[in-house]
């Protein structure tokens, strides 16, 4: 009968050892790895879109974002209070689940609940708890557990115990304030924060390897064995680290297209719908993110021109010319968008840029393009991004919607801001971003610009540079008195009015103060510091559109 005993105990102890772990990893990843409840469906001619940014929590006390969005619906009470058709709130203290109740057209209603687990308030809190002590007994009576802990001699196997304890239970009581943070809708903070805890939790194993390797020592478990096995988890967890990335491509730095990837990439695909025009444009606009609301249509109603705007994100003069060489066919006219002092940014086209451009780049920024493509497949920070992204992914596809929104003729269409949003944009750049300083412009920028002159020349193509006006209160604040910069802005002028002496097909067009465009300063003509309207880009465009059409001849 002993023997029986001894049988299923020994067959018992590991099975509720397995539940017991993977009971306790699977409420700890709900609640430290973050997943939106989601109701995402269409009733007749309605749509319901209804999120809370978190689907477990472990108290009734903790804070959830709900937002939701329905169209073609009569009303909508949000818990029981009205509300309009789209909208964002905090809802905390879930004594009851969230729910939508919606009033349709027809005259029917239907509510809809969001499903979140309170842990708390759950049998998991019970059963967690048994099996736990379950398996303790059933160690005990084999004998393992007495071992375990009588290994070495006197205390210390006590006290190393006790200081691993002691670690675990100083990261979970900072995983609160991390978890609220990796639930928010914002995706930036959202994955900084799990990359936070991420680092921590590798620390933590870390740190209890190095305490619980003598122990392990003493069980005859060798120094070579214990380097191996050490080496084997590192690569497996590396394999799930760079997996996980190239899987989600939480950057569009590699090939899958499976997520959205949350930066603005729009250099491929730019570039793509250049190649995709039916004919070949008049005026090809490059530059930075403050020319995306330059209008091809409106500088077609004003000078006759087709157009197409190639503007990029973060967009230099590096990128300027990588996106000339690769222009077949070569248009009449380039209108570029530049910045004093033509800064370089080599990491963004590195970070940002699709690898089809390798070819057109410079040696080292090319290769920079592939180291950071090799160090992204380990890199902590795009981990935590591809698992927000992936758990996110089906809320993120309506998301953000303050990204432009590119029309095939590369014009960016933006949500319109209020006085109030333009303020808090302006006080927020002022308080935060620095002056721009440089020194005038580098050898590199200089010979980029030579090379990118040499094609349009080369093509029988004039280049237009501008520099595109900052918001007065911006410039005031950071660069009026700023000598740095004002040296800067001077020999930049001054080169650039040298090319127009050298060079028959250059000009070149100073609109870096608002009076020169003649443009409003209020949330009408700014939707920040530096990015114009639509109605600002085309004050700009009036005032341009001389030269524009003096360069075609």
């Amino acid at each position: 009968m002993g023997g029986e005993v001894n049988r299923f105990t020994a067959i018992a102890a590991p099975l509720f050892l397995f539940a017991f772990l993977l009971t306790s990893l699977f409420i700890a990843g709900r609640i430290i790895i973050p997943t939106p409840a989601i109701i995402n469906t269409h009733e007749s001619d309605a749509t319901i879109f209804f999120t809370a940014s978190r689907s477990t929590v472990w108290s009734p006390d903790a804070c959830v974002t709900l937002r939701w969005q329905v169209e073609n619906i009569d009303e909508v009470y949000l818990n029981g209070e009205a509300q309009i058709g789209s909208g964002e709130m905090q809802d905390c203290g879930l004594t009851e689940s969230p729910n939508l109740r919606l009033k349709f057209r027809d005259g029917s209603e239907q509510t809809y609940t969001l499903p979140i687990w309170i842990v708390r308030s759950s049998a998991v809190v019970l059963v967690l708890p048994a099996l736990g002590i379950i398996t303790a007994l059933l160690y005990y009576r084999l004998g393992k557990l007495s071992s375990i802990l009588s290994v070495g001699a006197g205390l210390r196997p006590v006290l190393l115990l006790a200081a691993v304890i002691a670690l675990i239970g100083l990261f979970i009581y900072q995983l609160p304030t991390l978890i609220d943070t990796a639930s928010t809708l914002n995706w930036f903070e959202a994955s900084k924060a799990l990359a936070d805890i991420f680092s921590r939790a590798g620390m933590l194993t870390f740190v209890t390897i190095v305490i619980v390797a003598p122990l392990l020592h003493e069980r005859q478990i060798s120094p070579r064995n214990f380097l191996l096995i050490m080496t084997m988890g590192a690569a497996f967890l590396l394999l799930i680290v760079a997996g996980t990335i190239l899987s989600v491509n939480p950057r569009g730095m590699y090939f899958s297209d499976r997520f959205v990837p949350h930066q603005l990439l729009i250099r491929g695909s730019k570039t793509q719908g250049y190649f995709a025009l039916s004919t070949p444009p008049d005026l090809v606009i490059m530059g930075s993110s403050r020319a995306f609301t330059l209008s091809p249509a409106y500088i077609h109603s004003n000078t006759g021109l087709t157009t197409y705007n190639m503007a990029v994100e973060g967009g230099r003069i590096e990128d300027f010319l990588i996106q000339t060489r690769q222009l077949q066919p070569f248009p009449p006219v380039l209108l570029i968008e530049v910045q004093e002092g033509l800064p370089r940014e080599p990491n963004d086209i590195a970070s940002r840029a699709p690898l089809r451009w390798l070819p057109y780049m410079r040696p080292e920024t090319a290769l920079l393009t592939l180291q950071k493509r090799l160090e992204g497949l380990i890199d902590l920070d795009q981990f935590a991004e591809a698992i927000h992204i992936a758990n996110f992914a089906e809320f993120y596809e309506r998301q953000p919607n303050e990204w432009p929104r590119f029309n095939a003729d590369g014009f960016a269409a933006r949500t319109t801001i209020t006085a109030p949003e333009l303020e808090q944009a302006l006080l927020t750049d002022i308080g935060n971003i620095p002056p721009a300083r440089c020194e005038g412009v580098d050898e590199i920028s200089q010979s980029e610009v030579a090379a990118l002159i040499e094609i349009a020349e080369a093509q029988d193509s004039a280049v237009i540079f501008y520099i595109s006006p900052l918001h007065p209160r911006y410039y005031d604040a950071l660069l009026r008195d700023e000598p740095e910069y004002q040296r800067c802005y001077a020999a930049f002028t001054a080169y650039m009015n040298e090319l127009t002496q050298a060079h028959d097909n250059v000009f070149f067009l100073d609109y870096s103060r608002l009076a020169t465009i003649d443009g409003a300063e209020d949330e009408s003509g700014y939707y920040d510091s530096q990015h114009l309207t639509e109605a600002n880009s085309r004050r700009l465009i009036d005032h341009a559109a001389p030269t524009i059409v003096s360069a075609t001849g």
